[in-house]
């Protein structure tokens, strides 16, 4: 059953009972549970399901984990902990076994759980037949992708999303398009169990109400089933679309209706022709039929596209919401193909709040006098070969560097990019600027140090372009248009003159 985008892998952090995170050492690949925050030798790749180990009737849910160093966690014959071994095997198989208390057992080959703190992790002293497994035999899950994902439901095949009167959730919206589908993940520290954030800044119950503050009804356990994925409520019941699609928790056992898939969230946009503005009749669209034109007045689903890279090019295609992609025959320019090659990709070229397309036949998309939309200029920067580009599907927004997430420091306010856990900024734009504030609503501010704070009583300037899989780098105007530039120690500043690892942001 394909889905509208990829399917997420699954990467995440174990943590132990005393609060430490499963680690894989550079050297000798030894296994602890030392680390206080979750950098990458904390990460852990799921892989799988797998046929279970021999000796053992259940076949279902086994799966491999494999660390940052593409080294399989294992357990030898005697049930010491591995973290070398370069090929799966029996011995890196585990099998993971939800509890009652929102935590998981990790069982592993030999029908021991794997458990311990420190540098004392085995799989040797609790088997299946346990009473009660102890404390040091369970994990809390943290999850380690971006948490700006789709949630897609795997016996509707629909997605989640927030409803238009921004009371609660349905599950059956054939695509993920717009700003409504797109939904934060968030992790409560405190119980080790999850919140879904909607587009709208507020958390989904399980009851299907939506509540401002992260409540106890919002949060939810993590179960795992495959590549799928269960949320169990307060209540002990999972989550599921219901009558009408409303999506809240009725039931106590895990059906199809119960489980759901993560996909990756593209950007989406809207774009205007630059020429065309001063008609009032400037936004892309296919709302008449598959010619693309910059016709229209005003925006609806027909006016969104979304964005899809290609990650050895960097060059990108344009998807509409009949489910097909922008295409190059000749001149004309139409969202017809099925499928993505050659002429389905362009080159973006980004000019501030402004972009220009070059197609495969290496001219400009131009917009003529009638909108309509064809690859035939020579000129990026005339009017009618520049569109203002808007992203209209990160309303509330997670930036991720290399070194942690972005975050707000203390009472200074100050920005740094080096947290273990992100701050939610809510984004907007107006023809292509952004203006970022906090979820209090304090906008962002570039201070006489040149660092960034969230204490300012008006909007700052901002522009994206976006360059790689789901990065960005930003420009900052008021800074002699640097991009803003992050650092190891989580120093934040608009520095940067060119585009590398310190200048992109995972959003």
């Amino acid at each position: 059953m394909a889905g509208f985008n990829e399917t997420l892998q699954w990467k995440f952090g174990l943590i132990a009972a005393d609060n430490k995170y499963l680690t894989v050492e550079k050297f000798g690949f030894k296994v602890n549970a030392s680390a206080t925050t979750m950098k990458s030798n904390q990460i852990w790749t799921m892989e799988g399901p797998v046929s279970g180990p021999s000796g053992h009737e259940s076949e279902e849910d086994w799966i491999y984990l494999r660390s940052a160093f593409d080294r399989y966690l294992g357990v030898d014959k005697d049930g010491n902990v591995t973290g070398d071994s370069e090929e799966k095997s029996n011995t890196t198989k585990f099998r993971f076994m939800p509890q009652g208390d929102g935590q998981l057992a990790l069982m592993a080959h030999n029908g021991f759980f794997f458990g311990g703190t420190g540098d004392h992790l085995s799989a040797k002293s609790h088997g299946p037949g346990a009473s009660a497994l102890a404390p040091t035999d369970k994990w809390t899950v943290h999850l380690a992708m971006h948490p700006q994902i789709n949630l897609r439901n795997v016996r509707r095949n629909t997605y989640l999303h927030l409803t238009k009167d921004g009371a609660g959730a349905n599950v059956n919206e054939e695509i993920p398009w717009g700003q409504d589908s797109m939904i934060t993940f968030e992790f409560d520290s405190a119980t080790g169990k999850y919140a879904l954030r909607m587009c709208n800044n507020k958390y989904l119950c399980e009851d299907g109400s939506l509540s401002g503050e992260r409540v106890a009804k919002a949060l939810y356990t993590l179960v795992f089933s495959g590549t799928a994925l269960s949320f169990r409520g307060e209540g002990g019941k999972y989550l599921a679309g219901v009558a009408a699609g409303r999506a809240e928790c009725r039931q106590p056992k895990i059906t199809k209706d119960e489980l759901w898939l993560l996909e990756d969230s593209h950007p989406q946009v809207n774009l205007f022709n630059v020429a065309r503005e001063e008609s009032g009749r400037s936004a892309v669209s296919i709302r008449a039929s598959t010619e693309v034109k910059a016709n229209q007045e005003d925006v609806t689903d027909h006016e969104i596209f979304q964005m899809e890279i290609n990650r050895e090019t960097n060059k990108w295609s344009f998807r509409g919401n009949n489910k097909k992609y922008f295409s190059v025959s000749g001149t004309a320019v139409s969202c017809t193909a099925t499928s993505k090659g050659d002429s389905e990709y362009f080159d973006v070229e980004w000019y501030g709040p402004q972009i220009a397309l070059k197609a495969c036949n290496d001219k400009y998309v131009m917009a003529k006098p009638n909108g309509q939309l064809v690859a035939n200029g020579s000129d990026g920067s005339a009017p009618e070969a520049r569109f203002i580009f808007d992203l209209i599907n990160r309303p509330i927004l997670v930036l991720r560097f290399p070194f942690g997430f972005v975050g707000i420091k203390g009472e200074s306010k100050r920005l740094e990019c080096n947290r273990s856990s992100y701050e939610v900024f809510v984004m907007t734009h107006e023809k292509g600027t952004y203006h970022l504030k906090s979820a209090a609503g304090q906008w962002w501010k570039q201070d006489s140090d040149g660092y960034f704070t969230v204490n300012g009583d008006s909007p700052m300037d901002f522009h994206l372009e976006l360059l790689r899989h789901t990065h960005f780098a930003v420009r900052v105007p008021a800074a002699g248009n640097n991009y803003l530039k992050g650092e190891k120690n989580g120093t934040f500043k608009a520095t940067g003159t060119a585009v590398d690892s310190s200048t992109l942001w995972e959003y």
